[in-house]
């Protein structure tokens, strides 16, 4: 019998992944000002979600449609 297990690596991500998804959130909620370090922080938590679990990678969820807009 083979059981899986997984490891606990250290996955990093750039600011830039979470400066696209911060945008991205902002976009969402409709461009309200005054959010910003709320949309930085929920980026932070969702890419750090994304990146510790599966292929040790950071996610790249949405980051295709986003990715020439400015910052």
């Amino acid at each position: 019998m083979t059981k899986k297990t997984t490891s606990s690596a250290l996955v990093s991500f750039s600011t830039d992944d979470i400066a696209r998804r911060a945008y991205e959130i902002y976009l969402e909620r409709g461009q309200t000002d005054g959010l910003d370090r709320e949309d930085w922080l929920r980026a932070e938590r969702e890419i750090g979600t994304t990146a510790s679990v599966g292929s040790g990678r950071p996610s790249s969820r949405g980051t295709k449609a986003t990715k020439d807009l400015p910052l």
